[in-house]
């Protein structure tokens, strides 16, 4: 029996603009038909044009800049710090009993209430943003890649023990192969934190980046460019997380 071929419904993109499309037209009759005033809720035609403006007169890329710099930077240190102390924590009892708790403590202290808290320690400048970014990634970093590490079967050290192989094979052989998987879906989670953090803390602070817009422009009700803003916002994050799932698909070859 010959297959019926429908591409269009296979293809990403495509039911991706399909499914905004429908959001878009349904949004629009909503605001139409119940005459929604335009400062609650414009209407998606307003959104896009105030989107193309800021785009156009250059006046947001700037704040593009700003955000991607903190959260990429907040990342990348909240990344490696993170790698760090987990390693540490997998090689040592010692250390894991003795800061394990103080770790807990930290990962479930409420970090977007915190912000305000670092903005008083370390002022309104970018370092204060960078370590609320860093806050956010560091611990589902530390919880992934020690889980991983403690997931290796206890055989495959034996083996490489029995072959006598140095430190750094089984490293590089062993153990960063076998938590790759669980890295990768860390680094999923971290990134869209650090998109959280990084905006949180523009909102109650900056004066520069998307956080930053979406304040001023809540202060003055304009809903347009606070909506054009929050999908600024989204599509960077989804940029950066489909970013992180290249590179899994290009190293987690196996999978």
């Amino acid at each position: 029996m010959k297959t019926v071929k429908q591409p269009y419904l296979k293809h990403p993109v495509v039911n991706t603009i399909i499914s905004l499309s429908v959001f878009a037209l349904i949004w629009q009759l909503y605001v139409q038909f119940f005459n929604v005033p335009h400062f609650m809720l414009p209407a998606p035609g307003s959104v896009l044009q105030e989107t193309i403006y800021q785009f156009t007169s250059g006046d947001i890329w700037i704040h593009i800049g700003i955000t991607l710099y903190e959260v990429l930077l907040g990342f990348i240190i909240g990344v490696l710090a993170g790698c760090a102390i987990a390693y540490a924590l997998y090689k040592s009892e010692f250390l894991s009993d003795l800061f394990k708790p103080f770790l807990v403590f930290l990962q479930v202290a409420p970090k977007i209430a915190l912000v305000p808290l670092f903005i008083v320690w370390f002022g309104l400048g970018m370092t204060s943003k960078i370590i609320v970014v860093f806050s956010m990634v560091v611990f589902p970093i530390i919880i992934g890649v020690e889980s991983a590490l403690r997931s290796i079967p206890r055989s495959y050290y034996d083996l490489l023990t029995v072959v006598k192989a140095e430190h750094k094979r089984t490293i590089i052989d062993l153990e960063i192969p076998y938590i790759l998987p669980d890295v990768f879906a860390s680094l999923k989670i971290a990134i869209v934190q650090a998109i959280i953090g990084a905006t949180v803390a523009e909102w109650m602070s900056g004066q520069l980046g998307l956080g930053y817009i979406q304040s001023f422009a809540s202060s003055t009700f304009n809903t347009p460019l606070l909506i054009s803003g929050i999908v600024i916002t989204i599509v960077l994050g989804v940029v950066l997380y489909q970013i992180i799932e290249f590179f899994e698909k290009k190293l987690i070859f196996w999978k």
